[in-house]
């Protein structure tokens, strides 16, 4: 079989992509190829992210980590080790703030507390915490110039479920083209639920479903997925506030 060639991804061939960022929120890529990118938010963790990493690199695999920025600040090291390792940054606010709860100026503050610690980037992606948008946090975000990324497939990560279990949602769920949800660290909106921040479970998860996914797709970046095909925009207001 002939070896599959991938394109290369500038930086304005990935801009050339995105189109209008008016359009919507990006959810997945319409692509022929077989690839997915699997995306991890809330981190990085110390403890973790760098077992996460290490799977990643024993099967070939790139992700995208949408990170909190007090969480970047803490741990210097890891980000150091997600762009050496060839994954991707993204903005995710630096304290995981509801978006559509506080001010133009409290998301301006959010949006360039993480940028600072995790740019430059070829391309400013950024997820909204809870996945909360609003026309407001919307508009403010295109003026600093962000693509919002949210995802098509989520199998509750954050909720404890048997690894078996969880690995066979990720396998069975993913599709070419898909933006998977997951985290390498939880932040509970229930302070009274410890459990949540656990994080072992996942990795035992990861263990089982990356062999399987990496023997039928490329697992790819955010920016990489988008070099693949076109990318799918829906509307996504959605403010768990109101």
């Amino acid at each position: 079989m002939t070896p599959m060639r991938w394109p290369a991804h500038p930086i304005q061939s990935i801009k050339s992509r995105l189109l209008d960022p008016y359009r919507g929120t990006i959810t997945r890529v319409d692509t022929q190829r077989p690839a997915i990118a699997l995306t991890f938010d809330d981190g990085p963790h110390p403890e973790y992210t760098p077992q996460i990493l290490d799977l990643l690199t024993e099967h070939g695999a790139k992700a995208t980590f949408f990170v909190v920025g007090r969480s970047a600040e803490q741990n210097p090291d890891l980000i150091r080790r997600v762009r050496e390792q060839g994954h991707a940054l993204a903005n995710h606010t630096y304290s995981h703030a509801l978006m559509t709860a506080i001010s133009t100026q409290e998301r301006r503050d959010e949006l360039l507390g993480c940028a600072r610690l995790i740019e430059p980037l070829p391309v400013r992606l950024f997820r909204p915490p809870w996945g909360a948008q609003s026309q407001a946090s919307r508009r403010d975000l295109q003026r600093l110039g962000y693509h919002v990324v949210t995802w098509d497939t989520q199998v509750e990560d954050w909720l404890w479920q048997p690894p078996t279990d969880l690995a066979n949602r990720i396998i069975s769920q993913a599709r070419s083209g898909s933006i998977v949800l997951l985290h390498d660290a939880v932040r509970p909106a229930e302070p009274d639920s410890p459990s949540r921040l656990d994080r072992s479970y996942l990795i035992e998860a990861l263990s089982i479903a990356l062999p399987v996914l990496a023997a039928d797709y490329r697992l790819v970046t955010v920016p990489e997925l988008l070099q693949l095909g076109r990318p799918v925009y829906r509307p996504w207001i959605y403010d768990p506030a109101a």
